[in-house]
């Protein structure tokens, strides 16, 4: 008898393998406002001062370019759910949405 190799990751996988694994799973798909190219994100991430701005601008230009979430995701070594967020926040607000954000609360009078 001859077995088929399982689609699934065997346990302990690295992250990368289980990410290409999920790739082919329906809900990947994200829409991703084109105003700008990957092309011109990628340079105003080489010109963002902030290493967590230009992440955050590269894994969306990825994604821009035709990589799937989970691709892009463990390019950037963050969950694929981040990456929806970060994307979110660039269709809504557009390259200023992927800026750094204070964490600070504030403070109760």
């Amino acid at each position: 008898m001859t077995s088929t190799p399982d689609a699934r990751p065997q346990a302990g996988a690295r992250p990368a393998e289980e990410a290409r694994a999920r790739a082919g799973r329906p809900g990947n798909e994200v829409a991703v406002r084109t105003d700008i190219s990957a092309h011109a994100l990628r340079l105003l991430a080489r010109r963002t001062p902030s290493l967590r701005a230009s992440l955050r601008m590269r894994a969306v230009a990825h994604v821009l370019a035709g990589a799937s979430l989970a691709e892009a995701a463990a390019g950037a070594h963050v969950r694929t759910r981040t990456l929806q967020n970060w994307i979110a926040r660039y269709n809504a607000e557009g390259v200023e949405g992927l800026a750094d954000r204070s964490r600070e609360l504030p403070r109760a009078e």
